[in-house]
């Protein structure tokens, strides 16, 4: 029986950005990522969001704007983006640079979650 050739699609790949947000291992997921265009796979907003969230369980907030930024330039973020950009900010205590995103949901016409409120407010109280 011969053996099945199969190949990686976007699917596979979100997947895999995932299962590195879940070990915190966002620097596989940045590999991961940057090995699409050799695969002649394009990442979809859904591979951003993934590789933001890989990013907030670091707390490579750094990482996770400019992957925000990169996703912008071909798609509309949405909630998912938003939120997980502020899941980064908050565990690199940046809360200007967060409510600064929180701010700029409406205008993406993003619904403002309860869970970015919540993100925002309870690790601000930590503060106080």
């Amino acid at each position: 029986m011969p053996l099945a050739r199969l190949s990686p699609d976007v699917v596979s790949f979100n997947a895999a950005i995932t299962a590195c947000e879940q070990g915190s291992q966002w620097q596989l997921a940045l590999s991961i990522l940057a090995t699409m265009p050799a695969s002649r796979i394009s990442p979809d907003l859904m591979t951003f969001n993934a590789m933001i969230s890989a990013c907030a369980s670091s707390a490579q907030w750094e990482l996770a704007l400019s992957t925000l930024r990169e996703a912008s330039i071909q798609y509309m973020p949405d909630t998912i983006s938003f939120s997980a950009a502020i899941t980064a900010l908050e565990k690199g205590c940046q809360w200007e640079m967060a409510l600064n995103i929180l701010r700029r949901m409406p205008e993406a016409a993003c619904v403002v979650g309860l869970q970015a409120v919540h993100i925002f407010f309870s690790d601000t109280d930590k503060d106080a």
